[in-house]
This record gives C-alpha cells, sequence and structure tokens, in this order.
C-alpha cells in the first residue's frame, strides 16, 4: 500500500520538471547544441542542507552548471528561469560534485512561497540531488519553499531561497526522507549558451 501512496507523487514530480523543461526563452535559446560564444561572467552561490553548508561556483562550457537560462512553461506560455547549482569550483565539464539543485521558478523580482497546494506548483520548483561518496544519488523535490528574486538583469540573477523537501520516490534507498535547506543565496549570470538544459 505505501508503494501506491507514492506513486501519484512521482507523477507530479515528472509533470513539474517536465513542464519546466521549456521551449524558446526570451534569452534567443533555440536548443540546439552550439557552444557558447564566450563565458557570461561569474558566479557564486551557497546554502546549508540539514546543517551543512555547501557553496559553488564553477561555469561549464557549455553552461549548464550555475548559469540562468530564461524560458517559457506551461500552457499559459509563463516566464521562468531554469538553472542548476552545483557545488563545482571549476568550470571543468567532469567536474565532480556532491550537491546540486534544478531551480525552475517565475521570472521576475520578488518574493515567491510554494507549496502542494500552490496553484502553479506543477509549474515551479527545486529539486535537491545529493550524491553521497562510495553512494547511489539521492534525489528530493519541494514540498514547502520560499523564493526571492532580488535582482534579474539581461546578465545576471541574484536571490535567497529555503525549504523542506521530500525524497523523491525514484531513490528509496535515500539515507532521509526529508531534507531542509536554509540561508540559500545565488548571483549566477544569464547564459548566453543556446543549449537549455532540460
Amino acid at each position: 500500500m505505501k508503494r501506491l501512496k507514492s506513486f501519484p507523487a512521482f507523477f507530479v514530480a515528472l509533470f513539474v520538471f517536465a513542464a519546466c523543461s521549456g521551449t524558446s526563452g526570451t534569452s534567443g535559446a533555440s536548443g540546439d547544441a552550439t557552444p557558447a560564444s564566450g563565458p557570461p561572467g561569474n558566479a557564486t552561490w551557497s546554502a546549508s542542507i540539514d546543517g551543512q553548508v555547501v557553496s559553488g561556483t564553477g561555469i561549464d562550457g557549455l553552461q549548464q552548471r550555475n548559469a540562468a537560462f530564461q524560458i517559457v512553461t506551461g500552457s499559459t506560455n509563463e516566464k521562468a528561469l531554469l538553472f542548476y547549482l552545483f557545488d563545482t569550483k571549476d568550470g571543468t565539464d567532469n567536474a565532480k560534485f556532491t550537491h546540486s539543485m534544478r531551480f525552475c521558478i517565475p521570472n521576475k523580482e520578488g518574493p515567491k512561497h510554494i507549496d502542494r497546494s500552490s496553484p502553479d506548483h506543477n509549474l515551479f520548483g527545486i529539486a535537491v540531488n545529493l550524491v553521497p561518496e562510495g553512494s547511489d544519488i539521492a534525489g528530493y523535490y519541494s514540498n514547502n519553499i520560499d523564493v526571492t528574486i532580488t535582482a534579474i538583469t539581461a546578465s545576471h540573477v541574484t536571490g535567497t531561497f529555503s525549504g523542506k523537501f521530500d525524497v523523491s520516490p525514484d531513490t528509496p534507498n535515500a539515507p532521509k526522507k526529508e531534507i531542509t535547506v536554509t540561508d540559500g543565496k545565488f548571483d549566477i549570470p544569464m547564459a548566453v549558451s543556446k543549449l537549455i538544459p532540460s
């Protein structure tokens, strides 16, 4: 019976992140694999995940890590920011990481609270992936989060985030069923790559 109860949650999580994979964005991204024309700028982020402080700075060659894309998502073409934060410290494409977060959040300044009762919960959210040493990946989906975009320009976005996350049904052997993220902050460039991450 437990398995059946988590089954709908799995599909909700899949829908959220499929919906946010987006189509063409306001950055002119077309989805092809054309390499970026140059580095977009500097990136920094940090957060406390269950009391462990993590941070990252490295942007890879295709700008899939620590750089933001402006996209449209959902049937009403909502404007969104899509980005991954990785705890890598350099820009090499194969740099190892132990924490990553995938954001799909509204593309506008100001605070946003998202929980399971929010009408746009299926459009926006955050996923957290933990890669413990010698262990399989543990995935978590946002349950109750707060995100604030403090500034957004054509070249940069800054903001804060926090919240509670539940383990994904497809990683049932994760060490914890719930994690808490606090003191999250990011200051990342807008990508100039045309390859939008999924």
